[in-house]
C-alpha cells in the first residue's frame, strides 16, 4: 500500500517541474472557462500538491493500522482519485498531442492501481460493486477536489 503515496510524491513533483512551461506552451488553455479556478503561481501550486501529498500519506497510513474500516474505505476513494487522475493525464496527452505533466508517473500509476484494486478484491476488503460507486465518484470529485486543493494553495499563499 505504501506505493501508492510514493507514486503520487513523484507524480505530484513531475508536475511541481512542469506544469509552468506547460501552461507557457498551450496559451490557448488560458481561455478555457475552468482555467480561472485552476490558474495559481508556482508556490500556490506547489503548497496546494504538498498538501494532498501528505493527505495521502496519512490516508494511507491510517487505512493500513486500521484495514478494516472507514480509513480502508477513505484510502479506497483516494486511491480511485489517484488512478482516476493518472487516466485523465493519458486522455489530456492524446487531446494535446504532446507531454502532459503528471503523464510519465500516471503511465505508472495505472498498473499500479489495478494490481491494488485486484488485491483488494481477492482480500475481499471491498468488492467490485463498491468499487465501482468509488470509481465513480472518484470521476465526479476530480475537478472539485483540484479545485479546493488549489484554492487553499491560493489562500495561503495569497498574490
Amino acid at each position: 500500500m505504501w506505493i501508492l503515496p510514493l507514486l503520487e510524491l513523484l507524480h505530484n513533483l513531475e508536475e511541481t517541474m512542469f506544469m509552468d512551461s506547460f501552461w507557457r506552451d498551450h496559451p490557448g488553455i488560458q481561455s478555457l472557462p475552468f482555467y480561472k479556478f485552476v490558474q495559481a503561481t508556482d508556490l500556490q501550486f506547489t503548497v496546494s500538491v504538498v498538501i494532498l501529498t501528505v493527505l495521502v500519506f496519512l490516508i494511507t497510513y491510517l487505512a493500513i493500522k486500521h484495514p478494516k474500516g472507514k480509513w480502508m474505505s477513505l484510502f479506497m476513494v483516494v486511491a480511485s482519485l489517484i488512478f482516476v487522475n493518472a487516466i485523465i493525464h493519458v486522455i489530456q496527452t492524446i487531446i494535446f498531442g504532446s507531454y502532459v505533466p503528471g503523464l510519465i508517473t500516471g503511465v505508472l500509476i495505472i498498473p499500479y492501481s489495478l494490481i491494488l484494486f485486484h488485491r483488494i478484491f481477492q482480500e475481499k476488503i471491498i468488492n467490485k460493486s463498491t468499487m465501482a460507486i468509488i470509481l465513480l465518484m472518484a470521476l465526479i470529485l476530480q475537478i472539485p477536489i483540484i479545485i479546493a486543493a488549489l484554492s487553499i494553495g491560493k489562500i495561503l499563499i495569497p498574490i
